[in-house]
């Protein structure tokens, strides 16, 4: 091996430990950010922050970046399809509130996702602990959990 090939092997190796170092990071550091607060303030979720890795069905109309429909589905339905998935944890449940954590297999990124019983819906939040985009997976698993439970009112 000439000195280049040598150098780019070093980079390489040095590239994929400080990758590795990165996702240990992440998944040692993702619970320890865990939301002070959360849940429902005078009947309503809290609003989504500025970044993009948030959505909520009680978000402004003129935010349609945050916003998504609320559920239409039975609350015992939600709250049994979200209990089944192996990703999640119950981190907070009473009457007619659920708040539970998402863990990502690979990079161990960690979402709280909460659901809040109304009188003819489900409203919901998903929102990212890190990073500042979630390239949709917050309004992909909101979608997922809608088409899993349709039907069910």
């Amino acid at each position: 091996m000439n000195k280049i090939s040598k150098a780019l092997l070093r980079l390489l190796i040095l590239l994929v430990l400080l990758g590795v170092a990165v996702m240990i990071g992440v998944r040692i550091s993702a619970p320890m950010l865990k939301p002070d607060v959360l849940g429902p303030v005078n009947g309503e979720l809290r609003d989504c922050p500025e970044k993009p890795n948030c959505v909520c069905s009680q978000e402004d109309p003129d935010d349609p970046g945050h916003l998504v429909a609320p559920l239409r589905a039975d609350w015992s339905a939600v709250v049994e399809h979200v209990k089944a998935d192996d990703a999640t944890e119950v981190v907070e449940e009473r009457d007619g509130y659920l708040w539970v954590t998402y863990q990502t297999t690979v990079m161990g990124y960690i979402d709280d996702v909460e659901f809040l019983r109304a009188p003819d819906v489900i409203h919901v939040r998903s929102a990212s602990r890190l990073g500042r985009s979630d390239l949709g997976a917050n309004r992909k698993r909101v979608e997922s959990i809608r088409q899993a439970v349709a039907g069910s009112e």
